[in-house]
């Protein structure tokens, strides 16, 4: 499972490691909107969370903090973007430009990328609020996990060269 902040690079990371490994690849901002960025209703998100989970394997990508514990009791590696503000706004930002108007590969069909303050007053505020929650629980939940702190291009590499090392099957 990989968790961080929007624009931390998640979705660009899920897609390598699904090359890596072919593993089946969930992007929860899929399958969580609907078109027109219709949300799904909590109870019946949780639920269909729930059966994608209980797969034996997935890579999935997003944060979701409703379904966090879910998540990870049942991942068996744990991926956490820890990138800076700075580089998350400029990248969030980047892309409404790359894709305004049209919807992108990780998002639901019809949420077409607009410009929001609110989305972007999030991603300011998300390793103020965000990441200490997330810090807490990846311990709560690190015992019998590999865990992963992806601060920069280095710690990248390693996991990158430690997924390769694993011999996933082609």
């Amino acid at each position: 499972m990989i968790i961080g902040n929007c624009g931390s690079g998640k979705s660009t990371l899920s897609r390598q490691i699904r090359s890596i490994t072919s593993l089946p690849l969930i992007h929860l901002d899929k399958e969580y909107w609907k078109p027109g960025w219709v949300e799904t209703p909590n109870d019946i998100w949780l639920e269909k969370l729930q059966g994608l989970v209980n797969n034996n394997q997935w890579i999935i990508d997003g944060n979701y903090g409703s379904s966090m514990d879910m998540r990870m009791q049942r991942a068996e590696m744990i991926i956490v973007m820890e990138t800076s503000t700075l580089k998350s706004f400029y990248r969030v930002v980047k892309r409404q430009l790359q894709y305004w108007g049209k919807s992108r590969p990780d998002m639901a069909e019809g949420c077409v990328e607009r410009f929001s303050l609110g989305f972007l007053h999030y991603v300011l505020i998300y390793n103020i609020t965000r990441r200490p929650r997330n810090r807490r629980l990846t311990e709560k939940y690190s015992e019998g996990r590999i865990l992963f702190r992806i601060q920069s291009k280095g710690d990248l590499d390693t996991l990158i060269d430690y997924l390769k090392s694993c011999n996933y099957p082609a």
